[in-house]
């Protein structure tokens, strides 16, 4: 039967194994979780109308996601400064782009976030994400279509000004919570360098790490907004540094880090938030803004800007000291005038 329902994922499964004239044609796809059984037919009758006429020659056989995925690997992705990340999470969607043609691109990006609603949504935008410039780089540099087949592919809508209030010490103690050595290091660095873990902390070498009398210093590289940065180490943090290289995958690391965060009680918490925490503490301490922005090195203050509500205790002084209500500094002209009267 071309089409049955898988057992094993609960979902129908689109199967397509023909003799046509002397070539043999298969295909397989497993169709979006929620498909009824009619939804399925109908699929399976209109994608075996299309195998049919590719095979028997009248139409020309369109170009497949996977082709574009694969010139992207070969040629663009050794140029990008994060393409080992990219072609991790280009990793992630191949059961989801295998057979399928490039006009299909809408649909898959699609099923891939209707299927993944556990995943944050910034994280299924950046799959997506470069599997839209794969297929387009596909299309502008080798012309493997004619039109953008990127054209109608919708990304999720990420909300970035996602902010986590968690003390300090709460955090280092769910770091500790990290049973493994090795990945408790690679997010301890992540934290006390303000660094992002998988792009700038995860690629370091030994050769990375400079010390100067007993002044500690990581280089992250190039960093996300384009220029290179040199870390001083915090002294809590540089017992993690005798781990460099880490030898494992980011996925390895981060169960790891999902399940200390589990038995901490904490399931709301991801690996980015620690530079929202350190962000916070940096304005909560100084109730600089300009300050927050050297420690995360972001490219302008107004990234910065979320972390001000923190810094309530700085504001209550300014604020409460409108119209004398409060104990504030007066300049020496003011505390003149008062001696005079």
């Amino acid at each position: 039967m071309p089409v049955y329902l898988d057992k094993s994922k609960n979902r129908w499964r689109f199967s397509f194994n023909r003799v046509i004239g002397a070539q043999r044609t298969r295909a397989t796809k497993l169709l979006p979780a929620g498909w009824s059984r009619a939804q399925a037919e109908k699929y399976d009758r209109e994608e075996t109308s299309r195998l049919y006429a590719f095979a028997t020659g009248v139409h020309r056989p369109e170009p497949s996601i996977g082709a574009a995925v694969a010139l992207y690997l070969d040629h663009r992705i050794p140029k990008l400064r994060n393409g080992h990340k990219a072609a991790l999470d280009l990793a992630h969607l191949v059961p989801y782009i295998e057979g399928q043609p490039i006009s299909k691109l809408p649909d898959v990006a699609l099923e891939y976030a209707k299927d993944h609603p556990d995943l944050a949504a910034g994280t299924v935008r950046n799959r997506l994400a470069y599997l839209k410039a794969a297929c387009r780089y596909a299309w502008k540099k080798h012309k493997l279509t004619e039109h953008d087949p990127a054209a109608r592919m919708e990304l999720p809508i990420v909300n970035n000004a996602r902010v986590v209030d968690l003390p300090v010490k709460q955090l280092e103690a769910q770091l500790r919570r990290i049973e493994d050595q090795e990945a408790r290091a690679l997010f301890t660095l992540a934290f006390f360098t303000g660094s992002r873990w998988i792009t700038e902390v995860y690629p370091r070498q030994p050769a990375d790490v400079f010390r100067h009398g007993q002044r500690v210093e990581l280089r992250v590289g190039t960093t996300k907004n384009g220029t290179p940065r040199l870390v001083p180490v915090h002294p809590k943090a540089r017992w993690a540094l005798a781990y460099l290289p880490f030898k494992w995958g980011p996925d390895w690391y981060y169960r790891r880090f999902v399940k200390a965060r589990k038995a901490g009680g904490l399931d709301g918490l991801w690996a980015h938030d620690m530079r929202h925490v350190l962000g916070a503490d940096v304005v909560r301490r100084t109730g600089s803004q300009r300050d927050a922005m050297e420690a995360l090195h972001h490219s302008s203050i107004q990234s910065s800007l979320r972390y001000t509500q923190f810094s309530t205790d700085r504001l209550k002084r300014v604020l409460f000291g409108v119209g004398g209500g409060g104990k504030m500094h007066t300049s020496n002209s003011a505390r003149k005038r008062r001696r005079v009267s």
